[in-house]
């Protein structure tokens, strides 16, 4: 009797898990690949702990999390600033590892080492494919102010990491993204920014 009623009472909480809607206008193809990659991401989340060897890391984490207000449908842009080798980008890690099943899309970025072997538009064009899919790469060059670009990044709640942003001048290149009305990103869509540099940070970030 135990056994049935443990059956009982898993039928039961299955019942009440939300599941997935096919739509009469989407591929079943699409459909299939949407949840394949949600239950990885979910996967990868799970079998990457946040937690590491470093003692009061984890401390950290949470209030970078507190800062960015994971359930809140702002976007947020908030900043970590401190000398090199302090950890900002163990934190940035971590703390994408910890949230990556909360979000459509991520993006990790070692700005200044990225822009020292490559340049901007190698990063941009990263930075589109990793978010919109490698399917837009197709369409030839794209930047941050095409309305096609636009429009679909406002309807991803994604989770982006500009690390080690070491000079104002590439910013300017994404200015129109990180603009003050955060317009340009889907509801709940998170921005970190890790520099050394207080001044990269001002009138950019929300919290630091």
């Amino acid at each position: 009797m135990e056994k049935v009623q443990s059956f009982r009472d898993a039928l039961k909480d299955t019942a009440t898990l939300s599941g997935w809607t096919l739509g009469n206008s989407e591929l079943e193809s699409e459909f299939i690949e949407k949840i394949v990659g949600d239950v990885s991401n979910k996967l990868q989340a799970m079998s990457s702990s946040h937690t590491t060897a470093l003692f009061g890391i984890d401390v950290r984490v949470n209030k970078v999390e507190s800062l960015l207000n994971m359930e809140s449908p702002d976007v947020l842009i908030v900043g970590i600033r401190g000398m090199g080798g302090i950890g900002k980008t163990t934190i940035a890690q971590a703390l994408c590892n910890k949230v990556r099943s909360r979000f459509e899309g991520i993006f990790f970025a070692n700005f200044r080492k990225e822009l020292e072997t490559g340049s901007m538009a190698d990063l941009q064009r990263r930075f589109l494919s990793q978010l919109l899919g490698q399917e837009i790469m197709s369409m030839g060059f794209l930047s941050f102010r095409d309305s096609f670009v636009r429009e679909r990044l406002r309807r991803k709640k994604v989770f982006i990491v500009l690390d080690d942003v070491d000079d104002l001048m590439p910013l300017e290149e994404w200015k129109d993204l990180l603009d003050g009305q955060h317009s340009s990103f889907g509801s709940g869509s998170k921005v970190l920014i890790t520099s050394r540099d207080k001044q990269v940070l001002k009138n950019v970030v929300d919290k630091t």
